[in-house]
């Protein structure tokens, strides 16, 4: 039977993409418990009993005495390298990686004999609340809690303080309730935390929500719907309704709730998406696993590292999908409800916000991933345009429009002196 989620062999566009990916990502050297770690490296201490499937999208090194269950594309050592060894060692990591991929040997999770139809992945950093809020609500969908699961990604430095905030959930689990895994992710990135959620899930799809996020009871219902509906979708993803704090915070004004991730859909039909600027948001997003496997899952080039403000790693996964042939849908019926912690609802948070949003063309044109972008000619004539309605709104006294513009302002001269090779915005693009 032909798989529906089958990319047939990547375009050459998608394989570069992956690769120029790949060739950036952080390389674990994985050594004993009790060893030191390397000088100069990544460095993780092997647990007893880990099999290391989290690191099936990292690439990653088995120093000696940390030999045992690894992912195919591990490179294993069986002497210690010298300094001047770790680049090439590294090099080597992230080939075997890329061939992994390109050749889709990544193997299933083991004991991957659960026939689940979704898993439901959380990423988090720093959240403890409110991620055990999230994993609440993902638990009492109406859903046969036997078809899915959900997967906790932690990306905070230390698991032990996700581990006892969920401790008392494990403890009273029931059959009634779907199977919930943690699964630790150091390397600070929320697009390598979904990646080790997504090498250990057993599903068929993978659902994505954030961990300030709370899905409807009817959410993974509509999904399972959606994609009953459209098989050969690459990406179904669904509506995000901001609920905003009471009292409304100083900062909020009409016309910014997609700051904090609103997306209302009307009508109850699948929207097919026809351009990189609607498709679906990484609070309510989904796809096949292989799919996701296939272009090397979410990319490290993308998304935000710890608190900074960078994005836009579901929207570039989606576009490398869309670029196999695999077309993106949202569903107006699966619902998410966002809710935003009340230190979110500030300047700087806009502004970053802006800024990343205006850059994000620019970085999916430089990887291949669209088509064109506005030109710096074009960035100019819109800064043009924002500061005349500003310097409008401001003698007629319409204050929130000339806040608007201004910030919109600022973020588009960051993109015209990214486009132009004039600045670098770290925070903002990785």
């Amino acid at each position: 039977m032909v798989d529906p989620g089958a990319t047939d062999g990547l375009s050459p566009a998608v394989a570069s993409y992956v690769r120029r990916d790949i060739e950036e990502r952080p390389v674990v050297w994985v050594h004993a418990a009790d060893d030191t770690p390397l000088e100069g490296t990544n460095s993780w201490p092997r647990e007893a009993g880990d099999s290391l499937e989290r690191l099936a999208l990292l690439p990653c090194v088995l120093l000696p005495g940390a030999q045992g269950p690894a992912p195919a594309h591990a490179v294993i050592l069986d002497q210690m390298p010298r300094g001047d060894e770790i680049a090439a060692v590294e090099k080597r990591a992230r080939q075997a990686l890329i061939a992994s991929i390109l050749e889709s040997q990544i193997a299933r999770p083991a004991g991957d004999d659960s026939g689940l139809r979704f898993s439901v992945i959380i990423p988090t950093y720093r959240r403890l609340d409110q991620v055990v809020e999230a994993v609440r609500a993902c638990s009492e969908l109406a859903y046969p809690p036997e078809a899915y699961e959900v997967i906790v990604a932690d990306n905070g430095p230390d698991r032990e303080p996700l581990q006892q905030a969920l401790a008392p959930w494990y403890a009273h689990q029931s059959q009634a309730e779907p199977a919930l895994q943690l699964v630790h992710m150091p390397v600070k990135s929320v697009s390598m935390a979904r990646n080790a959620a997504i090498a250990v899930a057993r599903g068929q799809f993978i659902c994505s929500i954030d961990d300030d996020c709370r899905p409807a009871p009817d959410w993974l219902a509509a999904l399972d719907e959606a994609w009953q509906v459209m098989p050969g979708a690459g990406v179904i993803g669904g509506q995000l309704l901001l609920e905003v704090p009471d009292p409304v915070p100083d900062v909020f004004q009409p016309g910014w709730e997609a700051i904090w991730s609103h997306l209302p859909l009307g009508g109850d039909q699948l929207i097919r998406c026809e351009d990189w600027r609607s498709y679906p948001w990484g609070g309510n997003w989904s796809t096949r696993r292989n799919t996701l496997m296939a272009v090397g899952g979410f990319p490290w080039r993308y998304g935000s590292r710890g608190c900074s403000y960078a994005g836009g790693e579901e929207v570039a996964l989606s576009a490398a999908i869309a670029l196999t042939g695999l077309p993106i849908y949202l569903s107006p019926t699966a619902t998410v409800v966002h809710r935003p912690s009340s230190v979110r609802y500030n300047l700087d948070h806009v502004r970053s916000t802006m800024a990343s949003s205006a850059i994000l063309e620019h970085r999916l044109y430089r990887d291949g991933l669209i088509a064109q972008e506005t030109s710096a000619l074009g960035t100019a004539g819109q800064m043009l345009r924002a500061a005349g309605t500003m310097a409008v709104a401001g003698l007629i006294g319409k204050r929130d429009m000339a806040r608007d513009r201004q910030l919109r302002l600022g973020a588009l001269g960051n993109k015209l002196l990214v486009q132009l090779g004039w600045r670098q915005v770290y925070h903002l693009v990785p």
